[in-house]
Protein backbone atom coordinates (compact mmCIF):
# COMPACT_ATOMS: atom_id res chain seq x y z
CA UNK A 1 0.00 0.00 0.00
CA UNK A 2 2.46 2.48 0.51
CA UNK A 3 4.57 1.53 -2.44
CA UNK A 4 0.86 2.52 -4.04
CA UNK A 5 1.50 5.66 -2.51
CA UNK A 6 4.56 6.87 -3.18
CA UNK A 7 3.98 5.76 -6.98
CA UNK A 8 1.00 7.92 -6.45
CA UNK A 9 3.16 10.98 -5.71
CA UNK A 10 5.76 10.64 -8.03
CA UNK A 11 3.15 10.88 -10.97
CA UNK A 12 2.05 14.06 -9.26
CA UNK A 13 -0.63 12.83 -7.25
CA UNK A 14 -1.66 13.37 -3.38
CA UNK A 15 -2.55 9.90 -1.75
CA UNK A 16 -3.83 9.60 2.17
CA UNK A 17 -4.89 7.05 4.34
CA UNK A 18 -7.82 6.46 6.11
CA UNK A 19 -8.24 7.68 10.04
CA UNK A 20 -9.18 4.76 12.18
CA UNK A 21 -12.62 6.12 12.84
CA UNK A 22 -13.03 6.48 8.83
CA UNK A 23 -16.52 4.83 8.85
CA UNK A 24 -16.59 4.91 5.07
CA UNK A 25 -13.26 3.54 5.04
CA UNK A 26 -14.16 0.54 7.26
CA UNK A 27 -17.60 -0.01 5.19
CA UNK A 28 -15.94 -0.24 2.06
CA UNK A 29 -12.65 -1.79 2.92
CA UNK A 30 -10.57 1.35 1.31
CA UNK A 31 -7.20 1.44 2.77
CA UNK A 32 -5.89 4.02 0.06
CA UNK A 33 -7.36 7.52 -0.99
CA UNK A 34 -6.24 9.73 -3.15
CA UNK A 35 -5.86 13.22 -5.50
CA UNK A 36 -4.87 12.22 -9.16
CA UNK A 37 -5.54 14.97 -11.72
CA UNK A 38 -8.01 16.71 -9.34
CA UNK A 39 -10.46 13.50 -9.37
CA UNK A 40 -10.87 11.27 -5.82
CA UNK A 41 -10.20 7.96 -5.70
CA UNK A 42 -11.08 5.72 -3.07
CA UNK A 43 -8.63 2.45 -3.49
CA UNK A 44 -8.19 -1.21 -1.90
CA UNK A 45 -4.98 -2.68 -2.54
CA UNK A 46 -4.40 -5.59 -2.24
CA UNK A 47 -0.76 -7.45 -2.63
CA UNK A 48 -0.42 -10.78 -4.11
CA UNK A 49 -0.41 -13.99 -1.42
CA UNK A 50 1.95 -16.68 -2.37
CA UNK A 51 4.39 -16.97 -5.40
CA UNK A 52 3.41 -19.32 -8.35
CA UNK A 53 -0.01 -19.67 -8.52
CA UNK A 54 -0.79 -16.62 -6.01
CA UNK A 55 -3.81 -14.91 -5.66
CA UNK A 56 -5.58 -12.09 -4.68
CA UNK A 57 -7.98 -11.86 -1.58
CA UNK A 58 -10.73 -9.13 -3.14
CA UNK A 59 -13.50 -8.24 -0.47
CA UNK A 60 -16.98 -7.69 -1.74
CA UNK A 61 -17.40 -4.72 0.34
CA UNK A 62 -14.68 -2.97 -2.18
CA UNK A 63 -17.33 -2.97 -4.90
CA UNK A 64 -19.25 0.41 -4.02
CA UNK A 65 -17.43 3.02 -5.21
CA UNK A 66 -13.57 1.58 -4.89
CA UNK A 67 -11.20 1.41 -6.85
CA UNK A 68 -9.14 -2.70 -6.60
CA UNK A 69 -5.55 -2.56 -7.68
CA UNK A 70 -3.58 -6.01 -7.23
CA UNK A 71 0.36 -5.27 -6.47
CA UNK A 72 2.41 -7.74 -7.99
CA UNK A 73 6.32 -7.64 -7.06
CA UNK A 74 8.49 -8.65 -9.10
CA UNK A 75 12.64 -9.47 -9.64
CA UNK A 76 15.23 -6.63 -9.05
CA UNK A 77 12.77 -3.97 -6.62
CA UNK A 78 9.98 -3.72 -9.54
CA UNK A 79 6.08 -4.48 -9.32
CA UNK A 80 2.88 -4.89 -11.83
CA UNK A 81 0.04 -3.14 -10.87
CA UNK A 82 -3.29 -4.03 -12.28
CA UNK A 83 -6.72 -2.44 -11.78
CA UNK A 84 -9.37 -5.26 -11.10
CA UNK A 85 -12.77 -4.43 -12.43
CA UNK A 86 -15.74 -5.95 -10.99
CA UNK A 87 -17.12 -7.12 -14.07
CA UNK A 88 -13.86 -9.38 -14.64
CA UNK A 89 -13.34 -10.24 -10.86
CA UNK A 90 -16.90 -12.13 -10.46
CA UNK A 91 -15.88 -13.63 -14.03
CA UNK A 92 -12.57 -15.20 -13.03
CA UNK A 93 -12.79 -14.99 -9.42
CA UNK A 94 -14.01 -17.34 -6.66
CA UNK A 95 -16.41 -16.23 -4.33
CA UNK A 96 -14.99 -17.72 -1.09
CA UNK A 97 -17.27 -15.96 1.75
CA UNK A 98 -17.15 -12.56 1.88
CA UNK A 99 -14.34 -11.71 -0.83
CA UNK A 100 -13.29 -13.26 -3.97
CA UNK A 101 -10.08 -14.95 -4.72
CA UNK A 102 -8.43 -13.83 -8.38
CA UNK A 103 -5.46 -16.32 -9.66
CA UNK A 104 -2.56 -14.14 -10.94
CA UNK A 105 -2.91 -16.83 -13.66
CA UNK A 106 -6.09 -14.74 -14.42
CA UNK A 107 -4.20 -10.91 -14.28
CA UNK A 108 -4.01 -10.88 -18.38
CA UNK A 109 -7.83 -10.16 -17.97
CA UNK A 110 -7.01 -7.06 -16.60
CA UNK A 111 -5.92 -3.65 -17.31
CA UNK A 112 -2.60 -3.04 -15.72
CA UNK A 113 -1.96 0.45 -14.33
CA UNK A 114 1.05 1.97 -16.19
CA UNK A 115 1.33 5.45 -14.10
CA UNK A 116 -0.82 7.34 -11.71
CA UNK A 117 0.07 10.36 -13.64
CA UNK A 118 -2.85 10.43 -15.37
CA UNK A 119 -6.40 9.70 -14.37
CA UNK A 120 -7.52 6.07 -13.55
Amino acid sequence: MNLVAGFIQIGGGHPSFPEENDGVAQANKVNLYAIIRGAHYRFHVAAIIGERGGYFVVPTEARSDVIVLGVVPQPNFQVVIYELDWETIEKVGTRKGDSYEVRLADTHAFKEVKTFSERL
